[in-house]
């Protein structure tokens, strides 16, 4: 009878025994199991995670090519199994990727043409007549208004009255994605931003004086002291003097001492004709109606018809005409060409050069009545109404850009776009990305 129950307990014990590993087995297999799990939940979100920033990589690598929105994802989507993938139009565009339970966003900042202004002036400007402008209609402020600027400048301005056309006045668009008119519709400037029959100081907003503007860097993408960055690069432009080109320099020290360019016109022109539409004239120029006859038939023969960006630095520069020219006219003075005791350009001496030298010592005695000028500190002028549709820039601190007409200033951004696109470095925004 002991032996029986002795028996059984040995079986109770060695059962419970049994059933105790088996609990802390099938414990173990749960716990296991779960860590498998989400193992196995983690990689794929991490696959995931890493198609979609495939996906961006490559949204990205499109942009740059294209230097512009893509009119299609469907190669970087599809290289990357994803669930969708989209791009947002605009100066800062944002990729969405999606994949799985997992999106990703970032933010592209695309080529934009910085502070408005269909002409900017860190030079002290004066219009001997009256000023029209079609503007640089700016930011959208709801309603069909538009925070128009016709003028930006630094230091000064004077003209007879200033006026700004609506946009919905212009018989061409601003820009071709800008707005249509239609009646009812129709795209104003903003009361704050629009004046008519004024003279400059009761003009509104869009004749605006402004000490903070960076003219150089809306256009070049990099600060005013670094021009030689930017000049140097003979791989994005071709240079006049034409003796200028495949040439390298590693400073500014490096480069000629600029002297007026009695070819200026011609060389322009040859540049443009072995395709260049961003030129640099390395000391003074003067441009003739005969010249730009020239410069707009290469334009149309060579380029097609798009604009070109043309700049003069550290010279004076002289126009005479009443064209329009396809492009933006940039007057640079760069900082090492100025004075160090005053930081300003040295006098100008080649006016003497210009075939505009008699008209502008004219002009110069009849603004002197109400402006107090010389003519060695003109390092811009202008006799006739020429105008450039990309836009004008007059950075040369100190001098004065002087216009012997009254102007009717057409003004179309478009022109520029293609050369600009080689300028401005499109990057990802700084803060956008998905951190890991």
């Amino acid at each position: 009878m002991r032996k029986k129950q002795s028996g059984a307990a040995v079986l109770f014990v060695v059962t419970a025994l049994l059933l105790a590993v088996l609990i802390m087995l099938l414990g173990s297999y749960k716990s296991l199991y779960f860590r498998i799990k989400r193992a196995n939940n983690h990689i794929e979100s991490r696959q995931e995670h890493w198609l979609a920033e495939g996906a961006l990589e490559c949204t990205f690598a499109k942009v740059q090519q294209e230097r512009d929105v893509p009119s299609t994802l469907n190669d970087c989507r599809t290289a990357s199994d994803l669930d969708s993938l989209t791009i947002s139009s605009g100066a800062s565009s944002i990729i969405t990727a999606t994949k799985g339970y997992r999106t990703l966003r970032k933010t592209i900042k695309l080529p934009s043409f910085g502070e408005p202004g269909a002409i900017k002036s860190t030079s002290d400007l004066i219009i001997n007549g009256s000023y029209t402008s079609s503007p640089d209609p700016g930011r959208s402020l709801g309603n069909n208004e538009w925070e128009c600027t016709s003028v930006v400048y630094e230091s000064s301005f004077y003209a007879n009255n200033v006026n700004t056309y609506h946009p919905y006045q212009l018989s061409h668009k601003p820009y071709a994605e800008f707005p249509d008119s239609s009646v009812g519709s129709e795209q104003n400037c903003a009361s704050s931003h629009y004046s008519w029959d004024s003279n400059v100081a009761s003009s509104k907003s869009d004749y605006r004086q402004s000490s903070t503007m960076e003219p150089f860097e809306d256009i070049f993408d990099v600060s005013r002291g670094d021009w030689f960055d930017v000049m140097s690069n003979s791989e994005t432009f071709s240079y006049v003097p034409n003796s200028l080109n495949g040439q390298s320099w590693e400073s500014y020290a490096d480069l000629p001492t600029p002297v007026f360019n009695s070819q200026c016109g011609r060389d322009i022109v040859s540049n443009i004709e072995r395709g260049s539409d961003l030129i640099w004239v390395y000391g003074g120029c003067e441009i003739t109606t005969t010249d730009f006859q020239a410069i707009e038939g290469a334009i149309d023969s060579y380029l097609s018809g798009s604009g070109i960006i043309l700049v003069v630095q550290d010279g004076i520069l002289s126009t005479k005409g009443t064209q329009n020219f396809t492009g933006l006219l940039y007057h640079f003075i760069s900082p090492e060409f100025a004075d160090p005791s005053t930081s300003f350009a040295p006098d100008f001496l080649d006016c003497s050069n210009s075939e505009n030298n008699a008209d502008l010592e004219g002009v110069i005695d009849t603004v002197s009545s109400f402006v107090s000028i010389n003519k060695e500190r003109v390092s811009y002028f202008q006799h006739g109404s020429f105008n450039p549709l990309g836009g004008f820039v007059m950075d040369a601190p100190g001098t004065f850009a002087l216009f012997n007409t009254s102007l009717s200033f057409k003004y179309n951004r478009d022109v520029i776009k293609e050369p600009k696109k080689k300028l401005k470095r499109i990057h990802w925004q700084r803060g956008s990305w998905n951190d890991l």
